[in-house]
């Protein structure tokens, strides 16, 4: 009478496949099975624990060759804490990293439109040092300024730009900081202007406000030149064409009209006064 179970009968008790059963032992899962006489494999209620342990470890994410590292160890008990913990630490990141995925995918959700896919789906970390580091000053800013900001920082980031452009304000985000630390007054300026500049989105490029406040920044430079000093250091301008073009026209959509045409007078009125 027959006490052990052919390879069909254990794996049907499984849940499994004869392939299976075989690639385990073929790895050195499980050992070499005794035989029929007619070369059929046997299996005992040992092999079919030891089967069942291969799955529930499998099952729960261990590789085929941690269990075989597991339950090859006499003292296994140990080295399956290890494993486990392990495991657990790698589910913990990988739970983390769905789950900003899934924020993404919720914001895009919300947004519905495929224009929405231009936009970044993650903040600026430059953008977030700034705001960290400046933090006295953050309830003085208006929040359409700091929405506008935050923009333009993100967008600027969403790119591996080929020169030194890609880490401009990042490098240049420490020298701002202690220089207007230092110069309270001269940040608390620039922020009146800055504010005026983003109240302008609305208005046309005709509009008498946009050569009054290119004036106005013109004196703020006069006033007080250490951004002027900072371009020379970080030129905006290094990239090589047609990356300078694409940089550019990437910037479009976050300036208005009334906008660009500001940083436009600026910059002749600057240039000028450099001719001169």
């Amino acid at each position: 009478m027959r006490t052990q179970l052919h390879i069909g009968e254990i794996a049907q008790l499984l849940g499994i496949t004869p392939k299976a059963i075989r690639h385990y032992q073929k790895l050195g899962l499980l050992a070499e099975p005794e035989r029929t006489e007619a070369g059929y494999r046997l299996y005992n209620a040992q092999d079919l624990l030891r089967l069942q342990r291969i799955r529930r470890l499998q099952s729960i994410g261990l590789s085929l060759k941690k269990i075989k590292t597991v339950l090859g160890d006499p003292n296994n008990e140990h080295t399956l804490r290890e494993a486990l913990q392990s495991l657990d630490a790698e589910l913990s990141t990988q739970i983390c990293v769905l789950q900003e995925r899934r924020e993404k995918i919720k914001k895009l959700l919300t947004k519905n439109s495929l224009d929405s896919l231009d936009q970044p789906l993650s903040g600026s970390p430059t953008f977030q040092f700034v705001q960290e580091h400046l933090v006295d000053y953050t309830p003085l800013i208006h929040p359409a300024l700091m929405e506008h900001d935050a923009q333009l920082f993100a967008l600027l980031e969403n790119f591996h730009w080929t020169t030194g452009q890609q880490n401009l304000m990042k490098d240049m985000a420490p020298y701002l900081i202690e220089h207007f630390t230092q110069h309270p007054e001269e940040y608390q300026a620039l922020l009146a202007l800055s504010e005026y500049f983003v109240a302008l989105a609305s208005l046309p490029e005709d509009a008498p406000e946009v050569k009054q406040l290119a004036e106005d920044f013109t004196q703020y430079f006069e006033q007080y030149p250490f951004l002027q000093e900072v371009q020379k250091q970080w030129p905006h301008d290094n990239l090589e064409s047609p990356f300078s073009d694409i940089f550019s026209e990437l910037l479009t959509p976050i300036f208005s009209p009334a906008q660009h045409k500001v940083l436009e007078e600026l910059a002749h009125r600057l240039n000028k006064e450099h001719e001169i």
